[in-house]
């Protein structure tokens, strides 16, 4: 039986990894379901902030992938691939991974209006439509918006939430337009939790993200400034926005001596489990996520988390996996952090075994992903 067609376009792919969960999710995707779709994905040549190409792969051909065929795209005639692909590239469905991607979105979803084509159009938004996101550069994508709704750019197509939450949203901005839920592919809880020693008055603490104002790490460095012991905080990630990255580490320099802040740059994903195992904690205070890959890789894993209410992963205090707390609400981040600083080997084990069978609990990619498959297969069918 021959497989349908799926043509993806992403702004990053595999091998990179400095935007973090999207490129999981896309992986894992294809992963998943390439046994079901023929899987064909144009993205960009680089990583993100990279000026030049990754350096093991073919540029401008498709090439054969990790169960999928990749069409890695040079930046100098960006549009030209993009409008071949879309006009030239037999495809069933149209699965685009951003709202506001300039060439991976908008560009392929005018050449289609162009075209009058009749594929059907995913756009999955990747959380770029919870209001904590929006609220940065708002006048830009509030200006996008209005025009693609007066415009019609994004007519007839159906939107991909993670979560319930994230099918408000797409409501809430462009009314009562289709949209299927479908959870993210999460990694798999690991088998037995990695040990680290833990003693009273002390915390390592991991930071997971990229350095840019939607990861709030500015508000992550002023609750480390009211906690008492000896405090250390790993930042991992990419700098993508270089003034915020600016601010941080001024705020970082005015620090208190017991408070050590260690800026390890951005690493591959193959090196993230150590970097959670070596921590006591996943502090990330986000402004949204639509899934948080980095929050269940460290839930996988083990390690409690102290995050945001602005994300999926909610009611952690009551299984002790960590806590969720209001976004602005400093003193309960301090104090959350406060009682894993208490925390001696006995006490920290309770937290380490929470997290990890709450990630049992929440995590289930079987369900995930048939709901990808049958939302897939149904919108492909209607066409026909």
């Amino acid at each position: 039986m021959t497989r349908p067609t799926v043509l993806i376009c992403c702004d990053f792919f595999a091998p990179g990894f400095k935007a973090g969960g999207p490129v999981q999710s896309l992986g894992r995707l294809v992963a998943r379901l390439g046994d079901r779709f023929r899987f064909r994905v144009v993205t960009r040549d680089r990583d993100l902030g990279d000026t030049r190409p990754y350096p093991s792969i073919v540029r401008n051909r498709w090439i054969a992938g990790d169960g999928a065929e990749v069409f890695y795209a040079s930046p100098r005639r960006m549009f030209g691939h993009l409008l071949g692909i879309v006009r030239g590239t037999s495809h069933d469905l149209l699965y685009l991974n951003s709202c506001f991607s300039p060439w991976f979105s908008i560009a392929p979803l005018l050449v289609r209006r162009s075209l009058r084509s009749r594929s059907p159009v995913i756009l999955a938004p990747r959380g770029e439509l919870q209001t904590g996101a929006l609220a940065i550069h708002s006048a830009k994508k509030r200006a996008y918006l209005l025009s693609a709704r007066s415009a019609g750019w994004l007519r007839d197509i159906t939107w991909h939430a993670t979560t319930s939450a994230e099918e408000r949203d797409v409501q809430r901005e462009f009314g009562p337009v289709p949209v299927f839920v479908a959870p993210n592919l999460g990694p798999s809880p690991v088998n037995s939790i990695a040990p680290l020693a833990k003693r009273a008055g002390e915390l390592k603490i991991l930071f997971l993200g990229r350095v840019a104002a939607i990861k709030n790490l500015l508000g992550a460095i002023e609750v480390l400034r009211g906690l008492e012991g000896r405090i250390t905080c790993s930042i991992v990630g990419p700098r993508e926005d270089l003034a915020y990255s600016q601010r941080c580490e001024a705020a970082i320099a005015t620090l208190p001596a017991n408070v050590v802040v260690q800026w390890c740059g951005a690493v591959e994903h193959t090196q993230i489990p150590a970097a959670i195992d070596a921590h006591h904690v996943m502090f990330l205070p986000t402004c949204g996520e639509s899934y948080g890959h980095a929050i269940a890789e460290a839930l996988c894993r083990g390690r409690p988390v102290v995050i945001s209410d602005k994300t999926p992963w909610r009611d952690l205090a009551p299984h002790d996996a960590g806590w969720d707390v209001p976004l602005e609400d400093a003193a309960s981040y301090r104090d959350a952090l406060s009682q894993l600083v208490r925390a001696d080997e006995v006490g920290y084990r309770r937290f380490t075994r929470g997290a990890l069978a709450y990630a049992g609990r929440a995590i289930d990619d079987a369900v995930s992903v048939e709901l990808h498959a049958h939302h897939f297969r149904r919108l492909i069918e209607a066409r026909v």
